[in-house]
């Protein structure tokens, strides 16, 4: 099951982080008979915080044998307190304003975000989906004689020993795309053979390659244009991909394959594309990539930007994170290799 216990000391430490700004503290608890009892604690001293609960009000299960695939909605209750630095009209806008923009940047900052809970040598990924605050009834809750509730609900996925989407990262041209859906696929190639006199047969794979289907939308960044361009003219451009996931990662160099723009009254304009591995020789290249021959067993680079890719021309690749002096050996026995770097 999920930990109340650590939302609780999770939005605890996030509301604080968030409610510096604003010189206004949070304690956040996993259930009402938790709050009630340190309130007590407290006799006629105020409550110089902002409290709240974060309990569960729904969830799914899903049984997988040892996986957890569950998905849960956390409500976090907020009681603010509209006097809580004097009775006057001034104070209760203040208190609630403040508490509504502190949620608010919270939902537009980390919508999305996975977290990690450790319990009994068990890691719990959990990605969390903010809904908007909303604002309750005005009532007196027994701690607090002048309160509104506010209400912050929030879904959440819960997977162990799982990999959540958000751990891959596509970077095209140094740029990293935000996607709302990426199929990774490894295209093949394959031919049957027959044996004679048997009916058994055996395929194999004569030519494979990646190529990666994306949904994002349209934005202003440099590989959204790159997009565009090549919708409406073609061009055949030379991309310099990299593809990262908790299991493995790849750098290639590939182009557009078949590509589209959805344009829809009052929305967001948003990309279909495909990215497929080119071979580098029919490609076309920018200005951000040099491209020199090598006619020796060993051959050193030295980069003029940092955060440059070398591909050395033997599907061997390196990322030249600083600007410096990169060398490789070649063990393929060819005479001649093609560099090609990409210092954009």
């Amino acid at each position: 099951m999920i930990n109340s216990k650590y939302f609780a000391d999770y939005f605890t430490d996030l509301l604080n982080t968030y409610g510096s700004d604003y010189g206004k503290n949070f304690k956040i608890y996993a259930d009402e008979g938790e709050l009630k009892a340190e309130v007590k604690t407290y006799g006629e001293t105020p409550i110089q915080y902002t409290s709240g609960i974060a309990e569960i009000i729904g969830s799914t299960m899903v049984p997988l044998r040892d996986l957890k695939l569950d998905t849960y909605t956390l409500q976090l209750k907020l009681f603010v307190d509209l006097q809580l630095n004097g009775f006057s009209d001034e104070n209760e806008s203040n208190n609630l304003n403040d508490v509504r923009d502190i949620l608010t940047n919270i939902v537009s900052t980390l919508n999305g975000v996975t977290v990690t809970q450790t319990e009994n040598d068990i890691v719990t990924k959990m990605t969390l989906s903010f809904e908007y605050p909303t604002i309750g009834n005005r009532t007196n809750v027994g701690f607090i004689n002048d309160c509104l509730i506010m209400y912050l609900n929030v879904d959440i996925a819960v997977f162990n020993e799982g990999i959540n989407s958000n751990e891959g990262r596509i970077v095209i041209n140094n740029e990293e795309i935000s996607f709302t859906t990426a199929t990774i696929t490894r295209k093949k190639t394959a031919q049957q053979y027959d044996f004679k006199g048997s009916e058994n047969s055996q395929t194999i794979i004569e030519s494979q390659g990646i190529s990666i289907d994306i949904v994002l939308p349209t934005t202003t960044g440099n590989v959204s244009s790159l997009i565009m361009n090549d919708i409406l003219n073609g061009g055949n451009e030379a991309l310099n991909v990299y593809v990262e996931t908790p299991l493995a990662s790849r750098r290639f160099i590939g182009t557009f394959g078949d590509d589209s723009v959805n344009l829809n009254i009052a929305k967001n304009m948003g990309y279909n594309i495909s990215i497929v591995e080119s071979r580098p020789n029919v490609l076309k290249y920018s200005d951000e990539w040099k491209i020199q021959t090598s006619t020796t067993a060993t051959e050193s680079i030295t980069t003029t930007k940092a955060n440059s890719t070398i591909y050395w021309g033997d599907n061997s690749v390196d990322f030249a994170e600083e600007i410096g002096t990169y060398t490789h050996t070649y063990t393929d026995n060819k005479s001649t290799h093609t560099i090609r770097i990409y210092e954009g």
